[in-house]
């Protein structure tokens, strides 16, 4: 099992069903970008976090595009 895959796991059993393995639930191509991006700035456990908050908060590409960089920051 690949290293990526172990500090999923240990996320996983740490925060509860509310972290999931990345990409679980991530059906749009746009969202995998994004986490993707985030991914290479943060832990995986922040990012599947931050992904969640931010993709609940702003559930369409229109909707991120239109947000203000110090609201997406916050997130």
């Amino acid at each position: 099992m690949n290293e990526r895959v172990l500090r999923q796991l240990k996320a996983l059993e740490r925060y509860g069903s509310n972290i999931r393995l990345a990409a679980e639930q991530w059906d749009e191509k746009w969202k995998i970008l994004l986490a993707t991006i985030l991914s290479a700035r943060t832990r995986d456990e922040v990012t599947i976090a931050a992904a969640g908050k931010l993709f609940r908060k702003y559930n369409s590409i229109k909707k991120i595009s239109n947000a203000s960089l110090k609201d997406i920051q916050k997130i």
